[in-house]
């Protein structure tokens, strides 16, 4: 029984990747962020946290492919050299005062500072706001010392 299970599971798995994605991703482009002074030298790396809150407003939440659509289309494209997706859960106060306590992700990204990234990263926050319509995204950007 066991050794029938690995094989199936692998072709669900297969079949998973191979699914066409059912998420549109919005055409248009993201609304103008106010320019943010990096605190940065150039040439050095950033890391950026975004922590990304998975409920809806319907009450439903981002379904596991829903994630992996997203950053799959959204995220890798803009970030080729790589990221950390870390799973966790979290609290915030909404615009109405209503204490909202959410799965999440934080996705990390770490990077030599630069337009081009800073432009991917305002991106990929409005995207993920209109697509699935959130508040908000937390953002946290530090100096990172780092070798590969």
């Amino acid at each position: 029984m066991a050794l029938l299970a690995q094989p199936l599971q692998s072709l669900l798995l297969a079949g998973l990747l191979a699914t066409e994605p059912t998420i549109k991703y919005p055409v248009s482009p993201p609304q103008p962020q106010p320019s943010r002074k990096l605190p940065c030298q150039a040439g050095t790396f950033v890391k950026d946290e975004l922590y990304f809150g998975l409920s809806k407003p319907d009450g439903k939440t981002v379904a596991a492919s829903e994630w992996q659509q997203f950053i799959n289309r959204v995220v890798t494209p803009r970030f080729r050299e790589g990221l950390t997706v870390i799973p966790t859960y979290g609290q915030y106060l909404d615009r109405t005062g209503k204490l909202t306590v959410e799965p999440s992700k934080l996705l990390i990204l770490i990077y030599t500072s630069g337009g081009e990234k800073e432009r991917a990263i305002v991106e990929i926050i409005s995207i993920y706001k209109q697509t699935f319509q959130q508040e908000s995204v937390l953002r946290l950007t530090t100096c990172a010392q780092a070798t590969f």
